[in-house]
């Protein structure tokens, strides 16, 4: 009895790797193994946690080169819907000595994190800016106010990290 045995190519045996590593994992979707327009493979990682697929994506190289063929790895992020703002506010900023707290707001039926707020410290930042406005081409300004202006407001998530600065209540909370 004659079989008809094969081996699969190196990046089959990576993509399936993958699957069976991530496949049942109920945030991740992987998608079909395809040949590609340029002769490799590609594969779809979808997901609507962006913490989950933005550790996945430091984690797992998004192209693989087996000799001349390479597979690409798709990253797809899938908003979900759920607020992620609290933990993103958190992995950037814990630890940075200009922040004093970083506060989640909750929604109040459903406890769900509605926006965070990262409190900066009581201070000035300053730094050499070559701004004509100043004597010495400093920049002279509060670190919630540099927050807002380099923070990209465009990813769903981020629209719901606020800046603030703290204010004592009294003179001996500070």
């Amino acid at each position: 009895m004659e079989q008809n045995l094969q081996l699969s190519p190196p990046w089959n045996q990576y993509y399936s790797s993958i699957k069976a590593l991530f496949d049942e994992d109920p945030d991740l979707l992987i998608g079909d193994l395809v040949e590609s327009e340029d002769g490799g493979y590609e594969f779809d990682i979808a997901s609507g946690n962006a913490i989950k697929l933005a550790a996945l994506q430091r984690l797992i190289k998004n192209v693989v080169q087996f000799g001349n063929v390479d597979l690409v790895i798709n990253f797809v992020y899938e908003d979900d819907g759920k607020d992620y703002s609290s933990a993103i506010a958190k992995a950037a900023f814990d630890g940075n000595p200009h922040v004093r707290a970083i506060a989640t707001h909750l929604q109040p039926v459903t406890q769900e994190p509605d926006y965070a707020a990262v409190i900066f410290q009581k201070e000035v930042i300053q730094f050499y800016n070559d701004d004509i406005s100043d004597y010495y081409s400093h920049c002279s300004t509060l670190a919630a106010d540099i927050a807002n202006l380099v923070v990209n407001r465009d990813l769903n998530d981020v629209k719901n990290i606020h800046f603030s600065t703290y204010v004592p209540l009294s003179k001996d909370n500070d």
